[in-house]
């Protein structure tokens, strides 16, 4: 029975493998019609450049702008992955993860019951403490650089959202992996 679980558990994760390949863009159709003229086509696409017939559509300032915000972004994945393994390996060697299971299991008897709080406890946790990191990130820097009209209240409702989302398909997850175990 865990195994065809396990089974489901990798369709589920190729199903949304698929769905990602699904937003690659794909070839045009001018380039696929018949066998003559795609090799002219393909002859035109290899002798002309790129950059003869590109006009880029934004002013200097907004492309130094967004050059800057990509910079930011990309620097910002691994300080924020960083920043998320030094949380949790704090929230594991200081206690903090035993004692929200030694919580949950006076709570609760069931084990399932005892997950579902830990989950909770868990997510509050990592919520509650990356929530100075996401302010800076997600609120002040996206309008700083023009990308958001959200007042602080919309942005923290909408990350209220998204934390009972990941608790919804995470919980699930979880639960699944743990009965494996």
């Amino acid at each position: 029975m865990r195994f065809i679980l396990l089974l489901i558990l990798l369709f589920l994760m190729a199903f949304v493998a698929i769905g990602i390949a699904d937003t690659i863009p794909s070839v045009p159709d001018s380039v696929i019609e018949s066998h003559d003229s795609t090799t002219q086509t393909a002859v035109q696409l290899s002798t002309q450049s790129p950059a003869d017939n590109f006009a880029y559509p934004l002013s200097p300032e907004r492309k130094e702008k967004l050059i800057s915000y990509s910079r930011f972004t990309n620097t910002w994945r691994f300080a924020g992955f960083a920043i998320n393994i030094i949380i949790i390996l704090a929230f594991l060697y200081s206690g903090l993860s035993g004692r929200f299971q030694t919580w949950a299991s006076r709570i609760f008897k069931k084990k399932i019951l005892i997950w579902l709080f830990y989950f909770i406890l868990l997510l509050l946790f990592l919520f509650i403490t990356d929530l100075p990191f996401s302010y800076y990130r997600d609120f002040v820097v996206e309008h700083n650089y023009g990308f958001s009209n959200q007042t602080a209240g919309e942005w923290f409702g909408e990350s209220l959202k998204s934390e009972i989302v990941a608790f919804i398909f995470g919980f699930p997850i979880v639960a699944m992996l743990y009965w494996l175990i």
